[in-house]
């Protein structure tokens, strides 16, 4: 157990404090926001003692601003597109091609709002277990794309509009995907612009759209609190789905609803991976129920 908590005020008194642990074998745990959460690029990470030393300065390499900005919606009908789409996205976003991809499905309700009941009751109709031919063709019938995938493109706007050309040829190989430009801008915004967009962290706008990841329609008991479980998964659309699979399995085993669906969508804002968000719900008085979450 840590006995003493020291607050230095510039560089020099880290390094002396540093110097006296290493000579007197003293353990230290530096922390800066809190202890790094053991996985990605979190900033208080690098105020731990690892290969990096004890961060006490940094410096950040400023791009200049494009020229223009291009938010693009890829629209596809089925659940299995996601394979080919993560393939031909991994390579788009590692050339440079496009920015940060959000993807998600229509499938699931807006943020706040119950899911539809007959879709809802499709997730459990075979055995406990969802029923995917259903789930497909509800989607098809109402005509809702399975998943829904927005990109950045930046650049000039011969080059944002080049760059669309490649991606539509690129995404041939998946039938019926629907590729369309949501908005564009020239860039720098003007503040009308600025609130015309739809994800302002792709241009930097500082804003409160993180918070969105935690609000739910419906009421889960108990609701004293809850505490997340972020699985890590390969930036692979077969394993996605595999993940997904694997998840709603445990859960029956468990006669737990499961919060994964057949349309649950990664969270993509690591690079290199994807993850799910899991929030088990605890209760200030139900041990046992505690204990089996």
């Amino acid at each position: 157990m840590p006995s003493l908590a020291l607050a230095p005020k510039n560089v020099e008194e880290v390094q002396a404090i540093v110097k006296i642990a290493n000579e007197f074998k003293i353990p230290l745990f530096p922390i800066s926001t809190g202890k790094n959460l053991g996985y990605g690029s979190y900033v208080d990470g690098l105020f731990s003692q690892s290969n990096f030393g004890i961060v006490t300065k940094m410096g950040f390499w400023m791009m200049p601003k494009p020229e223009h900005y291009m938010l693009l919606s890829i629209k596809m009908k089925k659940r299995e597109d996601l394979i080919p789409a993560v393939e031909i996205l991994n390579y788009l976003e590692d050339s440079f091609i496009v920015g940060w991809p959000q993807y998600f499905s229509p499938l699931n309700p807006p943020y706040g709002k119950p899911m539809n009941a007959e879709l809802k009751g499709y997730l459990t109709s075979k055995n406990g277990l969802p029923d995917m031919d259903k789930i497909q063709n509800y989607a098809l019938k109402n005509k809702i794309p399975y998943w829904n995938i927005d990109v950045s493109v930046y650049g000039c706007k011969e080059v944002c509009y080049a760059n669309l050309e490649y991606i539509k040829q690129r995404f041939k190989i998946i039938e019926g995907v629907d590729i369309s430009i949501v908005q564009e801008f020239s860039l720098p915004l003007n503040l009308e612009q600025k609130k015309q967009l739809k994800h302002k962290v792709t241009l930097g706008i500082p804003n409160m759209e993180i918070f969105w990841l935690s609000t739910r329609g419906e009421v889960l008991e108990p609701s004293d609190g809850h505490v997340w479980f972020s699985p890590i998964i390969p930036r692979d659309g077969k394993e996605l789905l595999k993940c997904q699979e694997v998840y709603m399995n445990l859960f029956r085993e468990f006669g737990e609803e499961s919060p994964i669906t057949p349309f649950s969508h990664p969270r993509s804002w690591m690079y290199r991976a994807f993850c799910f968000i899991l929030a088990f719900n605890n209760s200030r008085t139900d041990k046992a129920h505690n204990k089996s979450a």
